[in-house]
This record gives structure tokens, C-alpha cells and sequence, in this order.
């Protein structure tokens, strides 16, 4: 039993937005995946409309349910749970996890055993496997300027892996609260995306290191969110808006000025390439591609987007 004043070694914070087939697997393969470890879960329901609440009220009391009243993003989410744990020390480490996840047997047992090892191991990742078997790098190197150009070009290309310092995919990342204190939780200004990027930098710059645990697999069934009906304009938005803050926040005015213009640039030359297709084969969905490009050849990334604002303000 656990004693009264010695922390846990684990809180789970599990943020669900309108998933609640695969919310309900996700906790459900929790107790196998701790083992023996002391741990709770904290589910924070991001104004879903799908019956979520009632899934993890009905199915899995065991758990903590926050109930938002409006969408926020995935940074202010979290923090709804990293800032209990870091400022009452209940748990040693926070495990930051997807609802579309789901975790082998002693999993997150092996991936605690992992990071207990090494004083200095500030974050610590699963293997993330598909739901066929494939693994998913999930340890990447650092984003340049002339990278991330190359990357908007030519885009479907798998991301490079980390060889040495990088950062760990954030749907599912066991953090050390240690390190949390010392480097402060998840920042709030990136509404989705590149949060993640964000705290492996900061852990990286404070000498806390991050690395994958061999024994440890997860199954991520990936970007289902993102990818819900409705979401897709404003998430390739919200992708060059994440992208140019990381940029402005660790590189300076310059460097992500230098990005904006250079993600500019390969969009429109993009643009152009569909715009041609779409009027030599009369090709609809290249129509589409190109309306779409030059919707974001158009967007700067240094305004607020408006869900941004709505989750910031409470209001549109």
C-alpha cells in the first residue's frame, strides 16, 4: 500500500477530444500496462459531445474526470494535470498521453523501470508501433530552417530520426517531475503541434536527456483528431502558426522570418504545380490541392488563429 505522503510513481494524464471508442480501449489497457507500479489516471475530456464523459464516469470510475467546458489545445490541456503534479509533488513522473493509444502489457511499467535508471533521463518514450505492426520513429532530430523548407516541398516523407539530442513524439512521453520543476510544464501558445519539439528543446538545454525504452511498445494509432471531419483548414494552419512560434520563440526574429518566407515560397511553388495540373487535366482534386496551397501561401502564421482565440478568450 501506498504510503500517505510518499509520492505515486505515476499520474497518467489522458486528454480525449470526441473519441470515446478509442478513449475507452486506451484506459482499459492501463492497469495491465502499470503492473505493479502506484499509479492514477486523470482524464481531461476536451468539450466532446460524444458521450466521452460518460464513457469513463460509467466504465472506469478509478479515474479522475476534468470536464472542459470549451476546446482548448493540447499544451493547456495537460497542464491542467502536469500543474497539480509538479506543484504537490504527488507523482515522480507524468506519463502525457493520446486517447488513440493503446499500451502493451507492463509497458509502462518497463518504460518507469527505464527512466529510473538514468538520474539524468528527463523524458523517456515507447516503441510506437501501428496497429498493423509497423514501428513509428518516434525519436527525431531537432527542426532546421532549410529542413523544414524541404519538408513543406516535398511533403509524405518519413521524418529523420534522432542520432543524438532530439525530441520524443508526445502521444505518449513519460516526463520526470523533476525535470518539469525545472524546466516548467508544456507551453500553452502552441494550441497543437511542435509542444512537444518545444519541451525536448527546453529538457535538452537544461542537460536533462531524452531516449526511447526498447522494451516498452504502444500501440499508436495516430492523428485521430487531427483528422476528424472539419478539422483539416485549420490544422494545416495551425501547423505553420506552431511551426513559426518554435521557431520565433528558440531562434530568434531573424531565423523565423527566414522560415516563414522560405515555407512561403515551396507552398506557392506547390500551388503553381497543382494550378497547372488542375487546368491541363482538368483534374478536380488537383483544383482543390491548389485552392487550398494558395489559402496557405496567403496565412501568416504570426496572427492568432481563431480557435486559438476562442480557447484563449472564451470567446470568437
Amino acid at each position: 500500500m501506498q504510503g500517505e505522503t510518499a509520492p505515486l510513481d505515476v499520474e497518467v494524464s489522458l486528454v480525449n477530444t470526441n473519441n470515446s471508442d478509442l478513449l475507452r480501449a486506451c484506459l482499459a489497457s492501463l492497469p495491465e500496462a502499470a503492473g505493479a507500479l502506484s499509479w492514477h489516471a486523470t482524464v481531461v475530456d476536451n468539450a466532446s459531445d460524444d458521450g466521452s464523459p460518460e464513457v469513463v464516469r460509467i466504465e472506469f470510475p478509478w479515474a479522475r474526470l476534468i470536464e472542459n467546458p470549451q476546446r482548448a489545445g493540447f499544451s493547456a490541456n495537460h497542464n491542467q494535470v502536469i500543474g497539480d503534479v509538479v506543484s504537490h509533488y504527488s507523482a515522480r513522473y507524468v506519463l502525457v498521453l493520446n486517447e488513440d493509444t493503446e499500451l502493451e502489457s507492463g509497458s509502462l511499467e518497463e518504460l518507469v523501470s527505464f527512466a529510473d535508471r538514468e538520474d539524468r533521463l528527463g523524458a523517456a518514450g515507447p516503441r510506437l508501433i501501428e496497429k498493423d505492426g509497423r514501428e513509428q520513429v518516434s525519436y527525431f532530430r531537432f527542426p532546421g530552417v532549410l529542413e523544414q523548407f524541404w519538408s513543406t516541398l516535398r511533403p509524405g516523407r518519413s521524418s529523420r530520426p534522432a542520432e543524438t539530442a532530439g525530441w520524443l513524439n508526445g502521444s505518449c512521453l513519460l516526463v520526470r517531475t523533476e525535470a518539469l520543476r525545472r524546466v516548467g510544464p508544456l507551453d500553452a501558445r502552441f494550441f497543437i503541434f511542435f509542444e512537444d519539439t518545444d519541451l525536448g528543446l527546453r529538457l535538452h538545454r537544461a542537460g536533462w536527456r531524452s531516449a526511447v525504452c526498447a522494451s516498452s511498445r504502444v500501440v499508436h494509432h495516430g492523428h485521430q483528431t487531427v483528422s476528424q471531419s472539419g478539422v483539416g483548414t485549420h490544422m494545416e494552419r495551425q501547423m505553420l502558426r506552431s511551426r513559426y512560434l518554435y521557431f520565433r520563440k528558440h531562434h530568434g526574429r531573424y531565423r523565423s522570418a527566414l522560415l516563414a518566407m522560405l515555407v512561403r515560397v515551396a507552398l506557392a511553388m506547390r500551388a503553381t504545380k497543382a494550378s497547372a495540373g488542375a487546368i491541363l487535366h482538368r483534374d478536380p482534386s488537383e483544383r482543390r490541392l491548389a485552392e487550398l496551397l494558395w489559402d496557405l501561401v496567403r496565412y501568416d502564421p504570426q496572427k492568432v488563429l481563431e480557435h486559438e482565440a476562442f480557447a484563449l478568450g472564451g470567446r470568437r
